[in-house]
């Protein structure tokens, strides 16, 4: 279990799961996860807008990523998943494993499967 300090991010995935199910009472974890694919495409667009010295840029960028965050918000609450203690879990996962050290093909880089 995490500690009180973080028991914000517990208020907010409520906060946000309860006002979006009362908002969109027919959507599901499909119809989340395709509003969230596109609102990762704003951010993508939002980022190629803007030259990084921009200062409309962290604005800009910030708004769209909170979309993103409170889709997957929404998302953990419907399907009753812990986004905290997911991440906690998957972090220490991450940490232990071994990385690319160079992008792939994807544009991105990846952990070596062993």
């Amino acid at each position: 279990m995490h500690n009180e300090k973080y028991k914000h991010l517990d208020i907010i995935v409520n906060r946000t799961g309860n006002w979006a199910e009362r908002t969109f009472p027919e959507s599901t974890v499909h119809t989340i996860l395709a509003h969230a694919k596109d609102e990762l495409k704003e951010v993508e667009d939002e980022i190629n807008k803007h030259p990084c010295t921009d200062p409309m840029y962290t604005d800009d960028i910030a708004e769209e990523i909170a979309d993103v965050f409170l889709l997957l918000c929404h998302l953990c609450f419907k399907l009753r998943i812990s986004l905290l203690d997911a991440a906690y879990k998957k972090l220490e996962k991450n940490m232990n494993r071994k990385w690319e050290t160079k992008i792939n093909s994807k544009g991105f880089f990846s952990h070596i499967d062993e």
